[in-house]
């Protein structure tokens, strides 16, 4: 799974989950979203089965949030977006019969946690050959690939926006902009291994050279 979740793209972008809304990811919506405090329920929902988790986000009215926890297939515990992610939660503002929607860019970070970690050394699905090749568990710093991983997603969803919107050039110039952005991070970044699980940093592995394994 990527390190990276919906929360990190609210955070570079947000706006994002008002404005892009590709239909094929909907996880969740309705019209009658209730917010009380920082409690969101909706009595038609089946948030379990539609697979929310911490770090999705919620568009209610308009008003992105972020979702600390799923308490049960009605009920969510939300919060407005918070400077870090383990400050107390802040509520957003109260309603009855909102209009909300759950989309999630989760595919995209995906497709770019792969990448990422192959481009580390790392098979993504902890079927590596040889068979002793370093796997994701073994990644200590997952808080720093995220802003890697969310900023190569980023360049995707506008890329793919733009070729949909063909009318809407500022799309073609946030792509633009994050595939600097994403291209400066990846040169800088490092990933930090623990091969014994002692908890110690015992391999550093950077994503701008090309690993080679031999067989």
């Amino acid at each position: 799974m990527a390190f990276a979740t919906d929360r990190d793209l609210l955070v570079l972008e947000p706006n994002l989950f008002r404005d892009i809304a590709f239909a094929s990811q909907l996880l969740a919506g309705g019209t009658d979203g209730v917010v009380s405090g920082t409690t969101f329920t909706s009595a038609s929902a089946d948030f379990v089965a539609a697979g929310l988790d911490a770090g999705h986000v919620v568009l209610i009215s308009d008003v992105p949030v972020e979702v600390i926890e799923v308490v049960s297939s009605t009920e969510l515990t939300v919060s407005l977006l918070r400077a870090h992610s383990d400050d107390p939660a802040v509520p957003p503002p109260a309603g009855t019969a909102l209009t909300y929607g759950v989309r999630s860019f989760r595919p995209q970070l995906e497709m770019l946690h792969r990448q990422i970690m192959r481009a580390a050394g790392i098979e993504p699905d902890g079927l590596g050959e040889p068979s002793d090749a370093p796997t994701v568990d073994e990644v200590l710093n997952g808080d720093e690939v995220a802003m890697v991983e969310a900023l190569g997603a980023l360049e995707g969803i506008f890329a793919s926006a733009a070729s949909i919107l063909a009318d809407e050039p500022y799309l073609r110039l946030r792509a633009a902009s994050y595939r600097d952005r994403f291209s400066s991070a990846r040169q800088r970044a490092r990933v930090r291994l623990d091969l014994d699980g002692d908890g110690e940093v015992d391999v550093v592995r950077h994503l701008n050279v090309v690993q080679f394994v031999r067989w």
